[in-house]
């Protein structure tokens, strides 16, 4: 994500930051959006609104003093809500949608403003909007009169004892027992409703959290309904106004804190984004310094703020906005007598944190995606489709991939089933030689020698093909005597192999004896090691094959991540052991360039192994170019 060159002329705050020394904000006006379309080439930027009744709003559009026509139109404030004419104003680059568990859809339009009431969504639009340069989402989904203690408590959240109670963990229900008793276990029908022994009560633990963020997902698998002409979105950043139900009640507000905590970790957790940036705001009746169950909740708002200190893990990336300057002697039970100003001039400062905080990040913060960029060997596309390999080049751009390896796969316009097909994928790799390049697999009923195989190899290569893969063998053991017609005819055209192993395919026993055989029966064919066959790791297999055969090498897609992760630190050291042996690979396909839940496992496990220098570069992408002759290139 790109935050715009304007960035910093164009944001206005009328507060001061929960944390003096997180964000210094300024005072400049925003100015009118420009007439222009969303570029929708690039991800839409998802910023999704939790909360309570702050984050729903009701500031008032029409009226007299304290509505929004009153504060614009003779106040002269929030100009860039209207044009020269007064009317008001409507950008095509932000799109705001908001959902209401038990209404559904209540909005789906271009950022604008139109009747009823508003929350802090139109400041935060704006600003964000003008900071973003991509497509902008704003994503509302919330209720009010909801607790984070109980109606919004999120997964992972335990049962706890106070007093003479245990107080609900999530999806418990009731929220209370007596000590030393088991309430009747709930029964969650599909996150609606909970039965409490016979009677239904209608709540558990958590009900809201997973409406709320069940609203939200509903939106984002429909998204060009949402968000016409959006081909693929990022989650980048959460916004939350709430608080006032915790302070009326003891124990939540003593237990706010840690559950403020548990609900940021697992929003990033549950959209796969652990990189979103999270903003809230304080309530506005709060103030600093005051005890009370109020000052609790406070407290709990401005220690998660990155600059307390109090949580590392938070530093730039997690902000709080004060909101008691801005709230005009309101409260938020009392939803600020409806004064729209409050609401724009919270929605502003928050939507200034998240600015900063993506500005941050981009100038400060190392990239997960190394400088030099990624060789991908293995991915999978329908490359026969016309422009088949157009998603492709733009999920490359997108996580600094630099050059891919496209593996075939038995669908439909993923390998060519006639001529025709043949000529537009032919075309397709032609559009992007030198950057995406492919393998080619024949299955092993389809020839019967290995002379026939050669022959169908052999024009391969000549259309660029530069490997075998992957390769099924389906029902077939590892050294079936049509595997080994595969391998023989590789071996005598020059094409490596990538092979997939599991209970059904290319099947091989404890200690990969069959494998071992193939390598000593074809030693100059080249096989690069798939999926199943990285369970061997622990017995010590995988390390023995790759450091005995010169013609053995393996991919570090997820199946290899996975097994390295469970060897701890070890698996760290026999990446560096066999870093001559091993290629970067995400199994990426036509499944998942258009969703990006990056960086996944794949993308950061390596990085946060601080793994040697050199050792990156070979796993990256010195393996690949020397092993697949290809040249290394600068990242686009």
């Amino acid at each position: 994500m790109n935050i715009n060159a304007r960035f910093a002329l164009t944001l206005v705050f009328a507060g001061i930051s929960a944390i003096n020394t997180a964000f210094p904000l300024r005072a400049v006006e925003i100015p009118k959006p420009v007439d222009k379309q969303a570029d929708m080439t690039k991800p839409v930027q998802v910023f999704i609104l939790l909360g309570q009744s702050n984050m729903v709003g009701l500031g008032k559009i029409a009226g007299g003093e304290g509505s929004l026509e009153h504060a614009v139109k003779l106040k002269k404030k929030y100009s860039y809500l209207v044009d020269d004419t007064d009317a008001w104003t409507e950008r095509k680059d932000v799109r705001f949608v908001r959902m209401m568990q038990g209404k559904g859809l209540m909005n789906n339009e271009w950022m604008g403003i139109k009747t009823g009431t508003i929350g802090p969504e139109f400041g935060i639009g704006h600003v964000v909007g003008n900071a973003v340069d991509a497509p902008v989402m704003i994503l509302k989904s919330c209720i009010g009169n909801r607790a984070l203690g109980w109606h919004l408590l999120p997964p992972g959240s335990a049962r706890f004892e106070e007093g003479e109670k245990v107080y609900a963990g999530y999806r418990d229900a009731p929220d209370s027992w007596p000590k030393g008793t088991e309430p009747t276990p709930p029964v969650v029908k599909e996150g609606t409703v909970t039965l409490k022994g016979d009677q239904l009560a209608g709540w558990y633990a958590g009900k809201e959290y997973d409406d709320d963020t069940a609203d939200a997902k509903t939106v984002l698998a429909d998204l060009d309904k949402h968000y016409p002409g959006a081909k693929s979105y990022e989650i980048a950043g959460f916004f939350f106004w709430q608080g006032e139900k915790d302070a009326g009640n003891a124990v939540w507000a003593a237990h706010y804190e840690k559950n403020l905590v548990q609900f940021i970790k697992q929003l990033r957790k549950d959209f796969h984004a652990p990189n979103a940036k999270f903003v809230l705001a304080t309530m506005g009746e709060s103030v600093k310094g005051v005890g009370g169950n109020g000052g609790k909740v406070l407290e709990a708002h401005l220690a998660v703020d990155g600059n307390s200190g109090k949580y590392p893990e938070f530093k730039g990336n997690v902000a709080t906005v004060y909101s008691h300057p801005m709230a005009q002697g309101g409260s938020g039970n009392g939803h600020y007598g409806g004064k729209a100003e409050v609401y724009m001039d919270v929605g502003e400062a928050m939507g200034q944190a998240m600015a900063e905080l993506l500005k941050a990040a981009q100038i400060d913060t190392p990239q997960i995606h190394p400088v030099g960029g990624y060789i991908d060997t293995h991915v999978h596309a329908f490359d026969c489709r016309k422009d088949g390999l157009d998603v492709v080049d733009a999920w490359m751009k997108r996580v600094n991939v630099t050059q891919c390896v496209v593996h075939p796969l038995d669908h439909k316009g993923s390998r060519p089933s006639n001529d025709a097909e043949r000529q537009e994928m032919l075309a397709n790799y032609r559009k992007y030689k030198g950057r995406i390049h492919r393998f080619c697999i024949i299955y092993p009923d389809e020839v019967e020698t290995v002379e026939e195989a050669m022959r169908i190899l052999e024009r391969e290569k000549q259309d660029g093909a530069i490997g075998f893969g992957e390769h099924y063998g389906v029902g077939l053991m590892f050294d079936d005597p049509k595997n080994l017609l595969i391998y023989d005819a590789c071996s005598r055209v020059g094409l490596p192999v990538m092979f997939h192993i599991d209970q059904k395919r290319n099947m091989d026993e404890q200690g990969l004896p069959r494998l071992e055989k193939v390598l000593n029966a074809y030693p100059k064919c080249i096989l690069i090691a798939h999926s199943y066959w990285w369970r061997q790791l622990g017995n010590g297999t995988c390390e023995r094959l790759l450091q005995k055969y010169p013609n053995l090498y393996a991919d570090l897609s997820p199946a290899a991540v996975t097994a390295l992760s469970k060897q701890g630190d070890q698996g760290r050291e026999f990446i560096i052991r066999n870093a001559d042996k091993l290629l970067f690979g995400t199994d990426a396909g036509w499944w998942s360039f258009n969703k990006t839940p990056a960086p996944e496992k794949e993308w950061t496990y390596f990085e946060d192994l601080n793994l040697p220098a050199e050792v990156k570069n070979k796993i990256y992408r010195q393996n690949a170019a020397k092993l697949l002759k290809l040249e290394l290139q600068s990242p686009r």
